[in-house]
């Protein structure tokens, strides 16, 4: 600190954009984790800083927002809370949606209810749909057109999109679970080695959730990849999963779950988010460039997405 004092970060916001300033400060590369321990013995220094928050581009600790102690010093939640780094030197991945291949997928679909059966499994439809298949699951009082037949029974409508995640980095991006973690979906039959991949959203212009989206899990796998690069993981069986360096995992408009359930949204303007690695469990070179954020307009029967660029998730 500017007085001279020495003594440890206490915090329960400790992240990986705190870590990666202090890499930066200590000249040590980039940022592999954020940790909270007290294994080095950082319990009996004195806690000088709490709750601290930083964006990541500072140089030092010192240029984010944070709380001194008082002279009675800082209680930590728990006596773990002590904030740690691992730098690393190390390549890196870094994902990035592209803009194109959103905008121009982007369509409205309604499916009957019952041909929802895996995504209902997944928790990809809005919380209302579960109600709907309570109360209506007998009963044919409505109806609505699939495919120029009629569907009687409840019905959602789905904004449907692709989204085509490349890898522009220096390292393949690889799951951190381990194999022996990944869960099996026997719907799509295969597993799936990352609980949350992507988070979709579609916010209202105070930055309120007005659409339920959802964590979307997903298998990893290499489908384009730019020349000379090839194909290296693969969805098959227990193969290996991740996105290579040069390629990328393309999830078209039709896979399960490629969606936003909008049968409850008001027509209007907002704004569609789409975020990858969006719990910061793998680390990147940047992840400026992890979320799509989009312009939505919606009419009721169709809509547009427009002035799209990348962000921070």
């Amino acid at each position: 600190m500017d007085d001279g004092k020495r003594g440890v970060v206490c915090s329960d916001t400790w992240g990986i954009y705190e870590a990666m300033v202090v890499c930066r400060q200590i000249g040590k590369h980039r940022a592999e984790k954020a940790t909270l321990t007290d294994y080095y013995g950082a319990r009996s220094l004195d806690k000088v800083i709490h709750e601290i928050h930083c964006d990541g581009h500072e140089k030092s600790l010192a240029d984010c927002e944070y709380k001194l102690a008082d002279r009675h010093g800082v209680a930590c939640s728990k006596p773990v809370n002590v904030a740690g780094v691992v730098c690393t030197s190390a390549k890196l991945p870094d994902l990035m949606p592209n803009l194109w291949a959103l905008q121009h997928s982007l369509r409205i679909e309604e499916r009957p209810l019952h041909a929802l059966t895996c995504a209902m499994e997944e928790n990809c439809l809005s919380s209302s749909a579960y109600t709907a298949r309570s109360y209506g699951s007998n009963s044919y009082s409505g109806s609505s057109y699939m495919f120029g037949a009629p569907s009687y029974g409840p019905t959602r409508k789905l904004l449907r999109f692709s989204s085509n995640i490349y890898n522009n980095g220096t390292a393949d991006f690889r799951p951190k679970q381990h194999r022996s973690s990944w869960e099996w979906h026997s719907c799509h039959q295969h597993y799936h080695s990352m609980s949350a991949f992507s988070h979709y959203d579609i916010l209202d212009s105070h930055g309120n959730r007005v659409a339920e989206g959802h964590k979307a899990s997903f298998c990893l796998e290499d489908v384009e990849c730019t020349w000379p690069r090839t194909k290296r993981y693969s969805c098959r069986g227990f193969s290996d999963q991740g996105i290579s360096v040069g390629c990328a995992d393309v999830y078209r408009s039709d896979i399960d779950c490629q969606w936003i359930d909008i049968t409850d949204l008001q027509p209007g303007a907002f704004v569609f988010k789409l975020n990858v690695n969006p719990e910061l469990e793998v680390p990147e070179l940047s992840y400026d460039n992890n979320a799509a954020i989009c312009e939505l307009t919606y009419n009721g029967y169709s809509a547009k997405l427009s002035d799209c660029s990348l962000a921070r998730g």
